[in-house]
């Protein structure tokens, strides 16, 4: 956070975020940047850890761009990025974090679309995390590993078909 000029304190924003969500009248949204500096694979899965037990309506996973002109852009050798020079500008990989472990981030950002986002999931994804994997995040890598083994992210999948790919997943 401090390698992007920013500053947070997680104490501070778990209130915030339980004080909006004790409203009830508020769709709240909380995003999650994967590439920043310094960050490697298992200190992303604490941050989607920490951001997950918040309990938001959603949860965006978003990638880090190199936008022209920014200052992460001027420092791309010191941290080793590698990214798509024309719009989005988005990063592939740093020094921090592999290109490989990007993809898997990537595949677990769409079940997260599919599984977390999506209300329809909420007590079987809640009872597994809970019970079986005890981390948001194992739950999702699990899951992606399983549907990259079977090659479930070539095709779209109904709702029905959703289900039952969980329901699969769940078996094994």
């Amino acid at each position: 956070i401090e390698a992007i000029n920013r500053t947070t304190d997680f104490e501070k924003l778990s209130k915030s975020v339980a004080k909006l969500r004790s409203l009830q009248n508020i769709h709240l949204h909380l995003d999650l940047i994967a590439g920043l500096p310094y960050e490697d694979y298992r200190s992303f899965e604490k941050s989607f850890n920490d951001v997950y037990s918040l309990k938001p309506e959603k949860l965006q996973l978003g990638f880090l761009k190199l936008l022209k002109g920014s200052s992460l852009r001027a420092e791309k050798e010191l941290h080793g990025f590698k990214f798509i020079d024309r719009a989005p500008y988005e990063v592939l990989e740093n020094r921090y974090m592999l290109y490989s472990d990007m993809l898997r981030i990537k595949d677990i950002e769409e079940l997260v679309e599919v599984y977390g986002n999506e209300k329809d999931f909420e007590k079987t994804v809640s009872y597994m995390i809970e019970n079986i994997y005890h981390s948001p995040f194992r739950f999702y890598e699990e899951l992606s590993e399983y549907w990259r083994e079977n090659g479930h992210y070539q095709s779209p999948h109904s709702k029905v078909a959703q289900y039952k790919l969980l329901k699969e997943f769940a078996e094994k």
